[in-house]
């Protein structure tokens, strides 16, 4: 068990959100006082479980939310590939933007690389990096120009 005066705080990358323990309960939020988003009902022995499925409420109306937290590896090289982009273009691509987990299995050969919404990153047969809504889907929606 741990001491009151450590406290296991997680932060969401380039966010102002913190996972953290508050008096026992685990909580979403920004740390100060009103920060409090949503907060466990249930027990749940983070960090240790690598699972934890609860029933999440929503501070300002005591809602449930349907939400689970899972142990990830941070988001780096190898394991992860970042898509980022600068400009006027950045709204019409906002979609394809964030971060590609490399999958176990590979296409013809090749490791490739999941987002969250199911967008794919995969190098295609002429070399070029490509995000398409399947691995399997010839119809690009975005491709490298080298």
């Amino acid at each position: 068990q741990k001491d009151k005066k450590e406290i296991c705080v997680y932060r969401k990358i380039r966010s102002r959100n913190f996972l953290y323990n508050k008096n026992g309960v685990w909580t979403i939020g920004n740390k100060r006082k009103d920060g409090d988003i949503f907060y466990l009902d249930s027990e749940c022995h983070l960090p240790t479980t690598s699972d934890c499925k609860g029933q999440w409420k929503r501070k300002l109306d005591n809602k449930a939310v349907n939400m689970k937290v899972l142990s990830k590896l941070k988001p780096i090289y190898p394991n992860y590939y970042q898509v980022i982009a600068e400009g006027s273009v950045l709204k019409k691509i906002k979609e394809f933007l964030g971060f590609y987990e490399k999958q176990s299995d590979t296409y013809v050969g090749f490791a490739y690389y999941k987002k969250t919404d199911k967008k794919v990153l995969k190098l295609n047969m002429n070399g070029k990096w490509t995000i398409s809504e399947s691995i399997f889907r010839t119809r690009v929606q975005i491709q490298s120009i080298s």
